[in-house]
């Protein structure tokens, strides 16, 4: 997978100087550290949610990171179908839970 995050990086990258930030001034935005994010990128961390956020605030569709023919999930990849079906469940979940929290909110 190191191999597909470093296309994706290179993306991000790409897309953050075409903006003329600085990564440094990026990743404030996502209220992330130079060190965090160089750390996902190292360890392999990159959660999809962080992905998505960064898609954002970069005004590009989060499959944009993944129209590269070098990236291919199951290619050995540690990135599988499953997980990305995973992280997806854990999201709606999340979103389930605030929205009861909103409802409570809104029965007060």
């Amino acid at each position: 997978m190191y191999k597909d995050l470093k296309i994706i990086d290179k993306k991000i990258k790409k897309n953050v100087t075409n903006f003329g930030w600085t990564m440094k001034f990026f990743l404030n935005k996502l209220n992330i550290s130079e060190q965090g994010y160089s750390y996902m990128i190292k360890k392999n961390t990159l959660k999809l949610k962080t992905l998505f956020e960064i898609s954002e605030v970069l005004e590009v569709p989060v499959g944009y990171f993944f129209n590269d023919a070098e990236f291919s999930v199951g290619s050995g990849s540690d990135v599988s179908l499953q997980v990305l079906q995973k992280e997806n469940e854990g999201l709606k979940k999340e979103i389930e839970l605030k929205n009861e929290i909103i409802e409570l909110l809104k029965n007060k």
